[in-house]
């Protein structure tokens, strides 16, 4: 898409709505105008609305779907990465490894990762729930790690990481091209998604998620001690035997005098 701004516009800022992608929505100030006056935004496009109404619009849209970003999300390139649990959800996982996992570039992919790894545990409410609703619960965070780590690559890779400028399908510029696509193919595929699950409750039913749902630590301490009453009983049961063994073995065998 290309915007082309006249040289005297009568106005200082453009609004981008867009109701495909969520939290897309943009505000594009323009300066340098050659207009003796300028309103905020174009008169002619205000309709029966005043400027106040119109400019309440967007913040309306900014409060609701657009929070403000955290110093680590600034720093990743991303809007979910700061709120990543830390609790026993990711703590003994590792998403990445090697020498090379340092940094911020790593540490921001952990991030998502994580963040992906909790979203996708989620709960199956009945054994009649739509089994497309359980592949868009789970597909849905998945989608949305693929367009977080896209957000990080587009914010830390240089040149450096690839051929030469003008390399076919490989250098910089083809990366980019690729992150762009990943970004709006799957936001539109995560907005289609939750559209298909809010317009259909009764074939969906309301699922929680199973980390933060306290059926799933219950569930689990539960199967650790029934396993661990199993193995006493096998340990027991093992002694057990071994000792009657031992009672039956014959006295050892005394050889005569001679």
């Amino acid at each position: 898409m290309t915007l082309t701004i006249p040289a005297d516009a009568s106005y200082t800022r453009v609004y981008y709505f867009c109701h495909i992608h969520g939290g897309m929505s943009a505000e594009i100030e323009i300066s340098g105008s050659s207009a003796a006056t300028t309103t905020t935004i174009a008169a002619d496009m205000l309709g029966a609305m005043t400027e106040a109404e119109a400019l309440a619009v967007y913040t309306g849209i900014v409060a609701a779907d657009q929070a403000t970003l955290a110093t680590f999300d600034e720093t990743c390139g991303t809007s979910r990465a700061s709120t990543a649990p830390v609790s026993s959800t990711c703590s003994d996982h590792h998403y990445l490894c090697g020498d090379g996992a340092t940094g911020t570039y790593s540490d921001c992919l952990q991030a998502v990762d994580c963040q992906m790894h909790h979203d996708m545990a989620v709960s199956v409410p009945s054994t009649s729930t739509s089994k497309f609703a359980t592949f868009a619960r789970q597909m849905i965070p998945h989608h949305q790690n693929a367009v977080a780590m896209a957000k990080v690559l587009y914010k830390h890779h240089s040149a450096s990481d690839y051929p030469a400028s003008g390399t076919e399908d490989q250098d910089q510029d083809w990366a980019e091209g690729l992150i762009r696509n990943i970004i709006n193919v799957q936001n539109f595929q995560i907005q289609s998604m939750q559209a298909w699950l809010d317009s259909n409750p009764t074939l969906a039913g309301t699922s929680t998620q199973c980390y933060s749902s306290s059926s799933f630590p219950v569930a689990i301490v539960i199967g650790i001690a029934v396993g661990g009453a199993v193995v006493l009983v096998l340990i027991v049961a093992a002694v057990m035997m071994i000792m009657m063994k031992k009672k039956k073995a014959p006295p050892p065998s005394v050889a005569p005098k001679a």
